[in-house]
């Protein structure tokens, strides 16, 4: 996979297993990969980012950042 210039991919790699990341769209994932055992092509974990769209719903996964879940009523209070 390759990205444009506009939105770099960072691969974080460990035990096989790459993970690219796209600073410029959030911090949203562009893939995650995992090598072959059997020295094979690699296999995508998730679906891929094509690499030029600047769609948050069109990479492999997006931050859903400050809830991670559901939160009654949509929202929450805070003293501060």
């Amino acid at each position: 996979m390759t990205s444009s210039t506009d939105h770099p991919i960072v691969w974080l790699a460990h035990a096989g297993q790459r993970l690219g990341l796209v600073p410029s769209l959030g911090g949203g994932v562009a893939a995650w990969v995992r090598d072959a055992a059997d020295g094979g092509p690699p296999l995508d974990l998730w679906r891929p980012w094509d690499g030029v769209t600047p769609d948050l719903y069109r990479l492999a996964s997006f931050a859903m950042v400050p809830w991670s879940n559901r939160i009654s009523g949509g929202g929450f209070a805070h003293d501060g």
